[in-house]
C-alpha cells in the first residue's frame, strides 16, 4: 500500500502545472477598420484584460478580474495604455522607415512580454519585438542583454545594452514582480483556474495509403496532459502529436498518431495521464474497431477546405489586409520604446515595451 501511494504521488507530481502571465501589444499602420493598437493580457492561456484604440478603455475579460479590482485600477490602466498607444504607434512608424517598408500597405509592430513559473519552480520570461511578422530583437533573461535578430535592430541592441542597470532591472522584474502579479491574479481566479475537467478519449484508425492509429483526447482542463501509445506494454516509438490545442469552451484537445505495420498483432493501448483523473486512463484499441476510411477522410478535408476558402473570401472583404497578414489573435503586452532611449516608469503590472519597462 505504501508503494502504491508513493507511485501515485510521483504520477501526480509529474503532472504539476506551469503557470504564465503574458502581455501582448500590436500597433498598426493602415489597418483600415481594424483598431490600430491592441493590448491583451493572458493568464494561463486565459484572456484577462483587453484594450484597443477604438474603445480606449482597459476592460476585464473575466468576471473575477472585474470583481477583484477596483475602478481606480482600471482607470489607471486605461491611462497607462493610452500613453503607451502613442508611443507604440510612433515606434511602428520608425520601424517602417528604418526597414524601408511600403507606406501603402499594412505595417505592424508586435511586442510580447511576461513570465512563466515552470513545474519545478524555475522562472522564465520573454520580451520580444517583431515587425511585419519578422523578429527584431529579444531579451536574454539569464544574461540580462538584448539580442538583435535583424540588422535593423543592431543599433537598438547596442543602445539598450549600454544601460546595464535597466537590463538588470528587467531581469529582476520578470523573476519577482511579474511572478507576484501572476500569483495575485491566480488568487482572484482560483476557482476557475483550478477547476478539473475530465478528458474524453476515443481511439480509431484511418486506412488510406497507410494504416494509422489515432488517440483523440479532448475536453480536458487544465492544459498539462500525457498521452502515450503502448504496444504489449511497451511505449510505441515514432508517434506524432498535434500538440495541445485549445477548444472553444476553454478546454483543450490533443491527438497522438502512429503508423501500424501490416501484420502487427500486438495489443495497442492509449495511456492518458491527467490531473483530473484518479488514475491513468487506458483506452484499448479493438482490432476492427472505429475507422475513418481514407475516402471519408478525404471528403472531410475537401469540405473543410471549401469552408476555409469561403470564410477567407468573406473575411478579406471585411478585414482585407489585416486578416491577410495577421495571426489569428492579437495579444497585449508591455511598453518599451523600441527606437529611443526615453525612459518612463509606470506602476502597473507587466509591460511590453521599453519605455514602460517596469510593468513587464
Amino acid at each position: 500500500m505504501v508503494l502504491l501511494i508513493t507511485l501515485r504521488q510521483i504520477w501526480f507530481l509529474s503532472l504539476t502545472e506551469s503557470h504564465s502571465l503574458r502581455y501582448y501589444y500590436t500597433s498598426m499602420l493602415n489597418s483600415n477598420d481594424f483598431p490600430k493598437f491592441i493590448h491583451v493580457g493572458v493568464l494561463d492561456d486565459v484572456q484577462i484584460t483587453y484594450f484597443d484604440s477604438v474603445i480606449k478603455k482597459d476592460i476585464p475579460r473575466q468576471p473575477w478580474m472585474q470583481t477583484s479590482l477596483k475602478d481606480q485600477y482600471w482607470e489607471q490602466e486605461t491611462q497607462r495604455l493610452i500613453d503607451r498607444q502613442r508611443l507604440s504607434l510612433t515606434n511602428v512608424e520608425i520601424a517602417q522607415r528604418r526597414t524601408n517598408s511600403s507606406k501603402e500597405g499594412l505595417n505592424y509592430l508586435q511586442y510580447t512580454s511576461g513570465c512563466e513559473v515552470l513545474e519545478d519552480g524555475t522562472v522564465t520570461g520573454k520580451r520580444q519585438y517583431a515587425f511585419n511578422g519578422q523578429e527584431l530583437i529579444s531579451f536574454d533573461l539569464e544574461h540580462s542583454i538584448w539580442v538583435a535578430a535583424s540588422p535593423y535592430a543592431v543599433s537598438t541592441q547596442n543602445k539598450w545594452n549600454s544601460n546595464k542597470d535597466d537590463n538588470e532591472y528587467k531581469k529582476q522584474y520578470t523573476k519577482r514582480i511579474c511572478v507576484d502579479w501572476l500569483n495575485t491574479y491566480r488568487g482572484y481566479g482560483q476557482a476557475f483556474l483550478n477547476r478539473k475537467v475530465v478528458p474524453e478519449a476515443n481511439v480509431y484508425y484511418t486506412n488510406g495509403h497507410n494504416v494509422n492509429l489515432h488517440c483523440l483526447v479532448t475536453g480536458f482542463y487544465p492544459r498539462s496532459i500525457n498521452v502515450t501509445w503502448f504496444a504489449d506494454g511497451v511505449p510505441v516509438s515514432g508517434t506524432h502529436s498535434t500538440g495541445i490545442l485549445p477548444n472553444h469552451d476553454g478546454t483543450y484537445q490533443i491527438r497522438v498518431t502512429f503508423q501500424i505495420e501490416p501484420g502487427d498483432d500486438r495489443n495497442h493501448v492509449c495511456h492518458i495521464e491527467h490531473s483530473s483523473l484518479p488514475a491513468p486512463l487506458k483506452i484499448i484499441w479493438e482490432k476492427g474497431g472505429s475507422v475513418v476510411p481514407g475516402m471519408i477522410g478525404a471528403i472531410f478535408v475537401l469540405v473543410l477546405l471549401i469552408f476555409c476558402i469561403a470564410a477567407g473570401i468573406y473575411y478579406r472583404k471585411h478585414k482585407a489586409e489585416v486578416k491577410k497578414r495577421f495571426p489569428s489573435c492579437f495579444t497585449h503586452g508591455e511598453s518599451d520604446n523600441l527606437f529611443s532611449s526615453i525612459h518612463t516608469s509606470q506602476s502597473s503590472p507587466c509591460i511590453l515595451q521599453q519605455v514602460y519597462w517596469d510593468r513587464t
